[in-house]
């Protein structure tokens, strides 16, 4: 578990269940996630990578937690782009509650040097992808770029 604040903390609320929303998490990714699909067993110590259709790797790292419908933890190293691929690898933790019938849904980026091009690239993406994923989970339809 980290203790020091994230770098970058968004958040947004889904009229979801938090079961729902780990299912987009976790399985829904093309729909939401840049096209790219989460490979992994998501089992604590495994490894994954985020592919795209064609099979490059658009990310990979190792599952620190993944409590289902509460919380998904990983290190996270991303290689969309030769600019990001040489960094250090973040932390990267995705976190629900339950909000009555809907779900808050956070992402955290931590262990992240804000001089770098990841940390340039990952804020502001990181809020479109909430955004989408809502849009997804709410409207069967991923928001349009």
């Amino acid at each position: 578990m980290t203790t020091a604040a994230p770098l970058h903390r968004q958040a947004i609320v889904i009229d979801a269940t938090p079961e729902r929303v780990w299912t987009a998490l976790t399985q829904e990714c093309p729909s939401w996630f840049f096209t790219t699909t989460l490979n992994s067993s998501l089992e604590p110590g495994s490894d994954y990578t985020y592919t795209y259709p064609d099979g490059r790797r658009a990310a990979e790292g190792t599952i620190v937690a993944a409590d289902p419908g509460q919380r998904l933890e990983m290190t996270f190293s991303p290689t969309w782009d030769d600019a990001v691929t040489p960094e250090a690898p973040f932390r990267l933790v995705w976190s629900l509650a339950a909000q009555g019938g809907a779900t808050l849904l956070t992402v955290e980026h931590y262990e992240l040097d804000p001089s770098t091009e990841t940390a340039r690239q990952v804020g502001p993406g990181s809020l479109f992808l909430i955004s989408n994923i809502k849009t997804w989970i709410e409207t069967g339809q991923p928001m349009h770029d």
